[in-house]
């Protein structure tokens, strides 16, 4: 049995975390409201690199997670260090520097390719 199933809850790759907290920051979500999107919107586990649905169930975590990463982050050399990644992301798949309407596709894109490059 593992411990995590009777200590506490299992831990969450810092990838999925990082890529959720982007993606709150883009559709401007408190974070009970980005771990729900994360749980029931797939294209947010894609991104995120988790897949869909995983047949055991629910896919998520618990929002503190967020608050806890962004501490983390905050007390960190680096604290915009996603951020960074991020807009470097969205760079390469040539979403910055032209007006247009966003559709979130190619940036979904770029954040599974990253993810996955990790």
């Amino acid at each position: 049995m593992e411990r995590c199933a009777v200590v506490g809850r299992r831990s969450v790759p810092p990838s999925v975390v990082a890529t959720v907290m982007v993606l709150q920051r883009l559709e401007g979500l408190s974070d009970r409201e980005a771990v729900d999107r994360f749980m029931f919107d797939a294209r947010w586990r894609y991104a995120a690199g988790v897949g869909g649905w995983d047949g055991a169930g629910r896919v998520g975590f618990a929002h503190t997670v967020l608050v806890d990463m962004r501490e983390r982050l905050r007390r960190s050399d680096r604290p915009d260090r996603i951020f960074e990644v991020a807009l470097a992301a969205a760079r390469a798949a040539g979403l910055l520097g032209r007006r247009r309407v966003l559709d979130s596709t190619p940036l979904y894109d770029a954040s599974r390719r990253w993810t996955r490059s990790r």
